[in-house]
């Protein structure tokens, strides 16, 4: 497989999954470079993230088609964060082959092969290790795919939050300079790098305002941008010490 993210942490986790599924990948981190490789690779199936620095997803795929050797084809899969239906008819229509929202599972990626007659071992049946962890987090952060990558034990989920929590808060301190431009393509790009974030622990609130970041970024004044983010930073505040809170009760890594 071709993975083209280009958030590492996003990486990681992809890369976990596929490896539950016994599938080897490659990673591209711009648009650019994944037409580059699909064109001078072969690749059962790629894995193309929406908003890409360079091409985007959709360019990718409508450039890729159009060489595509007729003796080979190669499954695309759009991954995003965001999974409104003009996305996902915009996927399809530059030839992609499917859609999956974020955060990514195994169970997404087997479906999506399985209804696309994939030739990959994906196999009718996955093992997904059963939770261990008793401990309840609050409703609104969603502790499932850090319990996945940390292998299902307290210590590899105190380990992923940390992860986590560092890759997010590099985005966040990235935006607050970006969105005090208001460059209106800078600003659409860094939103949707937070909504991919937020899709991981699928928290409703700050996914909520990193939207509509990415929705008013062209049109919205700098004033009403800095307004929205500042509401997403104090949002973000209290999930940062709800998910501290819970890395805290775990113990020492």
């Amino acid at each position: 497989a071709l993975i083209v993210e280009d958030i590492d942490y996003n990486v990681i986790a992809m890369q976990a999954v596929l490896r539950r599924l016994d599938i080897q990948s490659d990673v591209v981190t711009d648009g650019n470079s994944a037409l580059a490789r699909l064109q001078s690779s072969f690749y059962d199936v790629a894995f193309l993230d929406w908003n890409l620095p360079g091409l985007i997803g959709t360019e990718v795929a409508t450039r890729y088609r159009a060489v595509e050797p007729p003796t080979r084809r190669t499954i695309i899969i759009a991954t995003t964060a965001h999974s409104a239906d003009m996305n996902r008819e915009a996927c399809l229509k530059a030839g992609m082959d499917a859609f999956i929202s974020k955060p990514i599972t195994p169970e997404k990626i087997a479906a999506a092969l399985r209804d696309l007659g994939g030739s990959l071992r994906t196999a009718g049946s996955i093992e997904v290790r059963s939770q261990n962890i008793t401990m309840e987090p609050p409703g609104e952060i969603d502790l499932e795919m850090l319990r996945f990558l940390g292998n299902e034990t307290l210590e590899g989920l105190g380990s992923q939050i940390d992860r986590f929590l560092a890759s997010f808060d590099s985005d966040r301190i990235a935006a607050r300079g970006i969105m005090a431009t208001g460059e209106p393509a800078e600003v659409h790009r860094i939103a949707h790098r937070l909504l991919s974030h937020c899709s991981v622990v699928k928290h409703q609130r700050l996914s909520k305002i990193a939207v509509e970041i990415q929705r008013s970024s062209a049109t919205a004044s700098p004033e009403r941008i800095q307004r929205m983010f500042a509401e997403f930073e104090a949002e973000f505040a209290v999930f940062k010490y709800k998910l501290e809170s819970i890395r805290a009760s775990i113990g020492p890594a």
